[in-house]
């Protein structure tokens, strides 16, 4: 579960559209909207961070492109127990 949380998280968020908004409203909006998606990719990148720290296994699509990380110590989070 937390892996698939890290994975949605770690999507980047969407280039803008190319035509400004109609409506004012929404347009006003935009801006919070994109703060929100990058502080949540900065959230994943941060989660990321913290599980390798506690000696948890990354996962193969999150160690960058080469695919090897010198931090994964073996264990695996597999319930939110393993917190603990």
């Amino acid at each position: 579960m937390v892996r698939q949380a890290v994975r949605d998280v770690r999507t980047a968020p969407p280039p803008p559209p190319a035509d400004p908004l109609a409506d004012p409203a929404l347009a006003a909006m935009r801006p919070v909207v994109d703060d929100l998606a990058a502080s949540t990719h900065q959230l994943g990148e941060l989660m990321l961070e913290v599980m390798v720290c506690m000696g948890l296994t990354v996962p193969d699509h999150h160690r960058g492109v080469s695919g090897k990380s010198a931090l994964n110590r073996g264990k695996t989070l597999t319930s939110s127990a393993d917190w603990s």
